[in-house]
């Protein structure tokens, strides 16, 4: 398996295991956030330590992130472009 389809596999397994949703609303936000911890961190009804290794692994395996398109589900988004909507959500 690529490391993008792997990765976005990852990440609905960490919604689906802290929420029971396939892709919860905010999740490629809110898990930016738990791999950016020096820490274990707390996700619904997980804490995420191991799995945060494995976020930050995939993500530099495959140069970007993953997030959810209504029209198109998990899309590949590039670094650059990545941290350009992080940056833009946080300062709203």
């Amino acid at each position: 398996m690529c490391a993008k389809k792997a990765f976005a596999s990852l990440m609905s397994d960490i919604s689906e295991g802290s929420f029971r949703a396939g892709w919860m609303h905010g999740l490629e936000y809110d898990l930016w956030k738990v791999a950016r911890s020096p820490k274990p961190v707390d996700y619904g009804m997980k804490c995420l330590d191991h799995e945060r290794a494995n976020v930050r692994e995939l993500s530099g395996l495959c140069g970007g992130w993953i997030v959810y398109k209504e029209n198109a589900g998990e899309t590949f988004v590039p670094l650059a472009r990545w941290l350009d909507m992080v940056s833009r959500r946080e300062r709203r």
